[in-house]
């Protein structure tokens, strides 16, 4: 009721098998068998959209130790107040995932780190700002419109590509180029490490999308500073901009369609962190390179 869109709301299957298994620990002790035959029972309950007889099956228990009823008292209410969140079955059909993981690690890396950039400081009003303003622009991105004209979310996003860009020019030309000056970029399948090796190899041979990005990156810096050094884009630039893309497939809405495995989102988020990962650097020229690249969404 609280946003505009119909969404689906999943309580992570993992974080409830934790607190089933801290409270057998409780019950029966550490790792005893009673603890490990009780918590499997009760995980196999919830991971077939059983919740309620693990409810029923909680209400049988009397422990003796105060910390244990406790306990059980807090997983029977947690269980309860998120009974319409956990119809894993349900979601594996639809192809869901029922883990947060992938989610976190991108907020920690794509949020944690741009908050914690050498030599930044915040204030306690300032980082929320900045998160808002980072939603918002990659709404805007997804959805090819201002968000705060419907109410702060993006309806329409532009279809998922079912493949990465076949070669670096149509990568420049239809993602990077966007991506500085502006406009709908192309989100297609996760780019892997070969294709972006394969995508090194052949930007020498990019002139024409090249020539594009480099006139317009110059063209931002010029606003900053009065005489801007050449701005080249290289086998740096674009791999960030392969973590960009790859970023925003992992945002999109669609991005839940695809029949992926766990494993398979686990190393496309691996993927697009080892992209992104930049050691920090003093020189002018890559700082301002990277601001040129990126200045719309920062």
């Amino acid at each position: 009721e609280w946003l505009p869109v119909k969404v689906t709301l999943i309580l992570d299957l993992y974080h409830v098998k934790h607190r089933i298994w801290e409270t057998a620990a409780a019950i029966y002790g550490d790792k005893t068998p009673q603890t490990c035959a009780w918590a499997k029972a009760q995980c196999e309950r919830i991971e077939e959209g059983n919740a309620t007889k693990v409810i029923e099956a909680l209400a049988f228990l009397n422990p003796g130790r105060s910390e244990a009823k406790e306990k059980v008292a807090a997983l029977a209410t947690y269980l309860q107040n998120n009974l319409d969140r956990m119809d894993y079955p349900t979601y594996r059909k639809e192809g869901l995932r029922i883990g947060s993981g992938a989610v976190e690690s991108a907020n920690y890396h794509v949020t944690g780190a741009r908050l914690k950039l050498q030599g930044i400081r915040w204030k306690e009003r300032g980082s929320p700002r900045y998160g808002a303003t980072a939603c918002r622009s990659l709404l805007r991105t997804l959805g090819g419109h201002n968000p705060d004209a419907d109410g702060g979310i993006a309806r329409h996003s532009p279809p998922l590509s079912g493949t990465a860009p076949a070669s670096c020019a149509e990568f420049l030309e239809t993602f990077v180029l966007p991506l500085v000056v502006g406009g709908d970029m192309h989100v297609g399948a996760p780019i892997d490490a070969p294709t972006l090796e394969a995508f090194e190899q052949q930007l020498p041979h990019a002139s024409v999308p090249l020539v594009a990005i480099d006139e317009a990156r110059e063209k931002v810096l010029s606003q900053l500073v009065v005489e801007p050094p050449p701005c080249l884009l290289d086998a740096d630039d674009l791999k960030l901009a392969a973590a960009v893309h790859n970023l925003l497939f992992l945002a999109h809405p669609d991005a839940h369609g695809w029949k992926m495995s766990e494993s398979r989102w686990a190393k496309v988020v691996a993927c697009a962190q080892s992209f992104a990962a930049r050691s920090h650097t003093v020189s002018r020229r890559r700082l301002l390179a990277r601001h040129a690249l990126l200045h719309k969404h920062l």
